[in-house]
């Protein structure tokens, strides 16, 4: 991920920028919001707005920071709310487990 002109964001004001917001169409919405949570040099979080209703429809969760996704949290029907949760347990890009939260 190129966060080179991405908007440089210190969510847990401690001094380090742990958080890259990408507004492609300069509107003021992120369309995707990277996040480092322990401020290893690791993106662990990637957030999805897509249709920029300041909703993230989805979450994407890198829990062994190898960079790729294995777990994600999805807002299907856009209520603001997480519903779906998915898990890549062999992280082949296909999921492997769906449940419903």
């Amino acid at each position: 991920v190129n966060l080179t002109d991405a908007n440089e964001i210190d969510l847990n004001k401690n001094g380090i920028i742990d958080t890259w917001g990408i507004d492609d169409n300069n509107n003021g919405i992120y369309e995707f919001v990277y996040h480092d949570e322990n401020e290893d040099g690791f993106i662990e979080v990637r957030l999805i707005d897509k249709n920029e209703d300041s909703n993230f429809e989805m979450i994407l969760i890198d829990n062994n920071n190898n960079g790729n996704p294995d777990e994600a949290k999805i807002d299907s029907n856009e209520d603001g709310e997480f519903d779906v949760i998915v898990y890549d347990f062999n992280e082949d890009g296909k999921w492997d487990k769906i449940k419903n939260i």
